[in-house]
């Protein structure tokens, strides 16, 4: 029994690194690739974004990051770009993960439920997968394979 749950928990740990990874990979894929293979005339827009890239970066100023954060939600909800918006949203949710804002990044993973069911927007795996290592993080093992299985 004792090899089983070893195996289970080098598992989650793996999953958690692989995670924060692929996070990071998400927010190039599904935000940066698209920007760059267009031509963005907004020269403002494009200085937010670059701002709030160095703010995803850098833990200095959560209000400053989420001052940008809510700076290109508008713009992506604006301009009916769900996939880029609902990006956003991750991030706010792995930023307060990375912070140790255990309890905020599940609040607003669960807003973030709610507010994609409403939507019609239905790719939920990214959201479980991020609540299954903020319950690792906080050494809530079960919790988090639970939503990894989810996920």
């Amino acid at each position: 029994m004792q090899p089983i749950i070893n195996l289970r928990i080098s598992l989650i740990l793996a999953m958690q690194t692989l995670f924060q990874r692929l996070s990071f990979i998400l927010l190039y894929v599904v935000v940066v690739l698209p920007l760059r293979a267009e031509i963005i005339p907004d020269t403002l827009f494009q200085e937010t974004y670059q701002a709030y890239l160095n703010a995803c970066a850098n833990n200095d100023s959560s209000e400053i990051f989420y001052e940008l954060s809510q700076k290109m939600l508008d713009h992506f909800r604006e301009s009916d770009d769900l996939d880029s918006y609902y990006s956003i949203k991750m991030n706010e949710v792995l930023y307060e993960t990375e912070t140790d804002h255990a309890y905020k990044a599940v609040r607003l993973a669960n807003q973030m439920l709610d507010e994609m069911e409403a939507d019609g927007f239905k790719d939920f795996s990214m959201v479980y997968a991020a609540l299954g290592t903020i319950f690792q993080s906080r050494g809530n093992y079960k919790m988090a394979e639970h939503y990894y299985t989810i996920a």
